[in-house]
């Protein structure tokens, strides 16, 4: 049993546990994240927040606190976010959830998970877990809401390793359930798109590699940018991952894109 802010967390709820055997076999063509994408985070763990801070003018503050107030509506009893760095999205929803649900924060980066253990407040009901994406540590139907901000990109190696990742998200929820999809998408319109696309290669590698002394990372991640699926593309994913209904919501415009998908 865990207890923090006076939330219990009964096993008969909720259990941190391999997944049912079943999966090994549907996870036959989920690709692992590259052993050197991990170390390539784990190179950029002291600069990464201010770089995202820098790169977006303040506005990932701003996306953040959209999908954490969206989440705050839902409410339940145990809350997931996915791919939490060091923590950006699971401390917006601490700061807006209205009922303060255990938050458990998964990341496949230790030293990324390390520095949001040094920064979460003592008094948070957030539970940093070492874990990959389509192999998560939870019982089915186990858990209320699932977060995923900007990490999406990061599962994309193809379409079949994201529907995997969705399929194995579908899993844990509860039904009912939420997941709420925060991602930098395709601008909708042909202007606009295009001069997204000229800033991502002219501002993200230069400015990335000038602050973190890393220049792959930020090659990784502004191509990472370009060649993801707009909007629309990911909603019919993620209605072939299972989920009954799928909402989008632009922000910015176009520049990202959060899905809503309902159990």
């Amino acid at each position: 049993m865990i207890e923090n802010n006076k939330t219990e967390i009964n096993s008969m709820d909720f259990q941190i546990e391999p997944g049912p055997a079943r999966r090994s076999s549907q996870l036959s063509s989920f690709k692992k994240p590259a052993k050197g994408l991990a170390e390539l985070f784990g190179h950029i763990t002291s600069t990464y927040e201010l770089i995202n801070h820098l790169l977006t003018f303040g506005l990932d503050y701003y996306w953040r606190h959209q999908a954490a107030q969206i989440a705050s509506s839902y409410g339940g009893s145990i809350w997931l976010d996915i791919g939490t760095g060091p923590g950006d999205m699971a401390r917006a929803l601490a700061r807006c959830s209205r009922h303060s649900p255990p938050i458990l924060a998964i990341d496949f980066c230790w030293p990324m998970l390390s520095r949001l253990r040094k920064k979460k407040n003592r008094n948070s009901a957030i539970f940093p877990i070492q874990a990959q994406a389509a192999q998560l540590p939870l019982k089915d139907n186990s858990v209320d809401l699932i977060t995923v901000a900007f990490a999406t990109r990061n599962l994309f190696s193809s379409p079949e390793n994201l529907l995997n990742c969705w399929q194995e998200f579908y899993r844990v929820l509860k039904p009912d359930g939420v997941y709420i999809n925060l991602e930098t998408s395709q601008p909708p319109h042909f202007l606009w798109r295009r001069a997204f696309h000229f800033y991502v290669k002219t501002m993200v590698k230069p400015l990335g590699h000038l602050i973190s002394g890393h220049r792959a990372a930020y090659s990784y991640l502004a191509s990472s940018i370009l060649r993801f699926m707009g909007a629309e593309e990911l909603k019919a994913l993620l209605l072939k991952a299972g989920f009954s209904r799928v909402e989008i919501l632009y922000l910015t415009g176009g520049l990202v894109a959060l899905h809503l998908a309902f159990k």
